[in-house]
């Protein structure tokens, strides 16, 4: 999304600051009227409290083994007990508080890992976008061999060579995830660059650091919001798929990917081992995928609004 500069005062037209407001609201009825947003929001909200108070919404130490409640099932079947609501591992463990401490791994990935792929291709973005010429070409081709590449498969080449772990875990994915960052930006910066209150900026000898800074940057932020939130979810997925192969987050600390990893030889007998941390997978990403689709749809005027659904 781009942003136009303030409109010139006519008659009976309303100041600026008083228009970005009455935008806002707008913004705001379309967000809190749209069904995905509230229900991508409020799942987003609790897997974050969950993870942010896990010491005191897990009942028991996620890798305190009991061997004596080993394969307990959900309190709902025959056998299962609320004290251990979603079971119990192989190992006696309870299956939901590794649950809940396994959010606090997958948020952790998925923000920080955000947060270095925004920082890595948000510069190159905007170096490339902005000086053009063979800048660019010399950008956008490192780009594209890092495109033709798999992004799975260059993840579990980068984790084999830094090896296992959620620092490295985090390395690998936030090298190997900022093209699509880069991309964007340099779209967008194609385009502010060529409006008219950046040519005078630059016909008056202002200089480059300081028109990306007040001009571009503020143009090209609603998009990197949309896209760093999207990618949060495709982290997080990143992070489990490498858990699973154990070239992510080691046991016994508890990731959702190594607990269906974990489970998935039994799940004709314990189905919920692997069941259950994959529900909690599907319902984190779900819920970020709705919030990021729908503040696209919100923020993209484009795009039109959307007040009854995703």
């Amino acid at each position: 999304m781009t942003i136009d500069t303030p409109p010139t005062l006519e008659d009976g037209q309303a100041p600026p600051a008083t228009v970005s407001r009455t935008g806002s609201r707008s913004k705001m009825r379309q967000f809190r009227r749209n069904f995905g947003a509230m229900f991508g929001l409020t799942v987003i909200v609790v897997v974050c409290l969950m993870a942010l108070f896990a010491p005191w919404v897990a009942p028991y130490d996620p890798t305190a083994q009991v061997l004596l409640n080993r394969n307990r099932p959900p309190f709902w079947m025959d056998g299962g007990t609320f004290d251990h609501v979603l079971g119990t591992d192989q190992l006696g463990r309870d299956l939901f508080s590794r649950i809940v401490y396994g959010a606090r791994i997958s948020l952790f990935v998925g923000i920080a890992t955000v947060l270095i792929q925004t920082s890595i291709g948000v510069t190159v973005g905007l170096i490339a976008g902005y000086r053009r010429g063979w800048v660019d070409t010399l950008f956008m081709r490192i780009a594209d061999v890092w495109l033709a590449i798999p992004f799975l498969v260059l993840a579990i080449a980068v984790a084999v060579i830094l090896g296992p772990g959620v620092m490295n875990t985090v390395l690998v994915l936030g090298l190997v995830g900022w093209v699509t960052y880069a991309r964007v930006v340099r779209a967008e910066v194609l385009t502010v660059r060529e409006r008219d209150y950046v040519l005078a900026a630059r016909s008056i000898g202002t200089p480059a650091l300081r028109i990306v800074r007040q001009h571009i940057v503020p143009n090209v932020m609603a998009s990197v919001l949309v896209v760093g939130t999207l990618q949060i979810s495709r982290m997080i997925i990143a992070e489990a798929s490498l858990s699973f192969l154990g070239l992510g987050v080691q046991p016994p600390n508890p990731a959702w990917g190594s607990m269906i990893s974990e489970g998935r030889d039994r799940l004709g007998q314990q189905w919920w081992l692997a069941t259950m941390p994959g529900l909690a997978l599907m319902l984190t990403t779900l819920g970020i995928n709705l919030l990021g689709d729908s503040m696209r749809d919100i923020l993209d005027p484009k795009l039109g609004p959307k007040e009854g659904g995703a």
